[in-house]
C-alpha cells in the first residue's frame, strides 16, 4: 500500500502521484507526481533556490534511479506545485518519491537554498512496484482460484442436498 508524508521546516513539502496506483504501480509505468511546496518562511525563497526529487526503487534506502530538481522561487507563505518524474520505473521493488534541499542562506532579502545531494534524500511518498505477470502469478491467479473454490464446494453442496431429498422424496 502507498505511504506519503509531510517535510516540514523552512517549507512545506507534500508529493502525491497525478495517477495513483491500482493497487500498485507496474515496471512499465511512467508515473508523474505533483509536488507541492509551501514557503513557511517570513522572506522570499529565491536567487536560483533547487529542490531536487529522487525516485528510487530498491530495499532499504534505495539508490536513486531518476533524479531531477525544479527552480524555486517564492514568497512568504506562497505555494507553488510542480509535475515532475514521467520516467519508466523498469525495475521491481520497493519504490520511493523522495525530495533533498538545504536551508536557506544570506540576508539579503531573498535566499538561496544550500544545496544538497540526491543522495541525501527523505521520503515523501513510498509503493511497489511490481512486473505485471509476476503480480498475476502471486496476487490475482490465487483469488481466481479462491472464487473457483468457493463456487465448486457450494455446487457440491447443493448435489449433496439434491440427492438427499430424492433419497426420501
Amino acid at each position: 500500500m502507498p505511504a506519503s508524508q509531510k517535510l516540514e521546516n523552512h517549507f512545506t513539502v507534500e508529493a502525491e502521484p497525478v495517477i495513483e496506483p491500482d493497487p500498485v504501480f507496474f515496471t512499465d509505468e511512467s508515473p508523474e507526481f505533483d509536488l507541492k511546496v509551501t514557503n513557511n518562511e517570513d522572506f522570499e525563497i529565491g536567487n536560483g533556490a533547487t529542490i531536487r526529487w529522487v525516485l528510487a526503487i530498491g530495499s532499504g534506502k534505495p539508490e536513486p534511479v531518476h533524479k531531477g530538481g525544479e527552480r524555486v522561487i517564492l514568497d512568504p507563505g506562497e505555494t507553488k506545485t510542480y509535475r515532475v518524474g514521467g520516467d519508466l520505473l523498469s525495475y521491481d521493488g520497493h519504490g520511493v518519491f523522495g525530495v533533498a534541499y538545504g536551508s536557506p542562506l544570506g540576508n539579503d532579502g531573498t535566499r538561496k537554498l544550500h544545496t544538497r545531494s540526491h543522495d541525501s534524500y527523505k521520503p515523501l511518498y513510498s509503493f511497489s512496484v511490481w512486473d505485471r505477470s509476476q503480480y498475476d502469478a502471486v496476487h490475482e491467479q490465487p483469488k481466481r482460484n479462491q472464487k473457483w473454490i468457493v463456487a465448486s464446494s457450494i455446487l457440491v453442496a447443493i448435489l449433496a442436498i439434491i440427492q438427499v431429498f430424492a433419497i426420501f422424496f
